[in-house]
């Protein structure tokens, strides 16, 4: 579940069965419901200090609005986070998923440019999908303390 700022959206999500919580900024509370549920949570950031902040939490962090600094802007991010799983979301079309990818994303959050038609969403969906990758490893382990992400070539 996206965009979880609180902590009662937090436990009627966990309670509706949600298998993860997203938050678009640093959100405590709602760390706090994740670690005593034992539920993944990807805090967001922006400013290296966020993003740092989340990814000790966590080992993984949503950055966003990604658009704002761009690929540049992960690639340096990167640089100082070798090892975090970086997730950046807002802002990013499904052509531009390659770029994100090669800046050194773990997974890249899109919605903008997404086709309302749901044969063409399958479509963007099955050409975006990397077998093999590793993401979803990443991502299922990343909320959990003390859980690392391996190490990216």
């Amino acid at each position: 579940m996206g965009t979880v700022t609180t902590t009662a959206q937090a436990e009627t999500a966990l309670d509706a069965g949600a298998a993860f919580l997203v938050s678009p900024y640093p959100a405590p509370e709602v760390r706090e419901v994740a670690r005593r549920r034992e539920a993944v949570f990807i805090e967001g950031g922006f400013t290296p200090a966020e993003i740092a902040s989340a990814v000790r939490a966590a080992g993984a962090a949503k950055v966003f609005p990604a658009h704002v600094g761009g690929p540049r802007f992960l690639r340096s991010v990167r640089a100082v986070l070798p090892d975090a799983v970086l997730v950046p979301t807002g802002g990013i079309r499904p052509e531009e998923v390659p770029d994100w990818l090669a800046a050194g994303a773990t997974a890249v959050g899109i919605g903008d440019g997404l086709p309302a038609d749901p044969a063409e969403l399958a479509a963007v969906f099955a050409a975006a999908a990397l077998p093999g990758s590793g993401a979803h490893e990443d991502l299922r382990t990343a909320g959990h303390q003390g859980a690392a992400p391996e190490p990216r070539p």
